[in-house]
C-alpha cells in the first residue's frame, strides 16, 4: 500500500514512475527442436489489473520482467506442454490454464487451443 502512495505522490508532483511507463509488447514464441525434445516452453501473459476483460497479451521473457514490477498489470508465467500424446498435452495444459485462471480469470478464453505449438497435432 505504501508503494502505491509513493507512486501517487510522485505522479502528483509531475514525476512519473518509469515502471508505470512499461506496456506489454505482444510476442509469439518461436520453437526450436530443443523445445520439442524438452517437451515444454515457458509462456508469459500480461493483463491490466483493473479490467478482467482487457486483452490478455502474450509477452517475452524480458518484457515479463518489466511488467512484473508494473503495478498496473498482472502477469503469469507457466510451462506449456508441447510433447506427448494428444490427451496428455490437452490434460496438462488444461490444468495449467485452470491454475492460472486464479490470477487472470479470462485466460481460459485466451488459451482455447490446448495443443497450440504441438507439431504433430497442428491439423487436428
Amino acid at each position: 500500500m505504501e508503494d502505491l502512495i509513493k507512486q501517487y505522490r510522485k505522479a502528483k508532483k509531475g514525476k512519473s514512475d518509469s515502471r508505470l511507463k512499461s506496456i506489454p509488447k505482444p510476442f509469439k514464441p518461436t520453437l526450436t527442436s530443443r523445445d520439442y525434445k524438452r517437451g515444454f516452453i515457458i509462456r508469459r501473459f500480461a493483463q491490466k489489473v483493473n479490467d478482467d476483460f482487457s486483452p490478455i497479451i502474450e509477452i517475452s521473457d524480458s518484457n515479463f520482467n518489466k511488467m512484473s514490477i508494473n503495478s498496473l498489470y498482472k502477469v503469469v508465467s507457466f510451462k506449456w506442454r508441447i510433447s506427448g500424446t494428444k490427451d496428455e498435452i490437452k490434460n496438462s495444459n488444461r490444468a495449467i490454464v485452470s491454475e492460472n485462471c486464479k490470477k487472470i480469470p479470462q485466460l481460459k478464453n485466451r488459451l482455447v487451443n490446448l495443443i497450440e505449438y504441438c507439431n504433430e497435432f497442428k491439423s487436428s
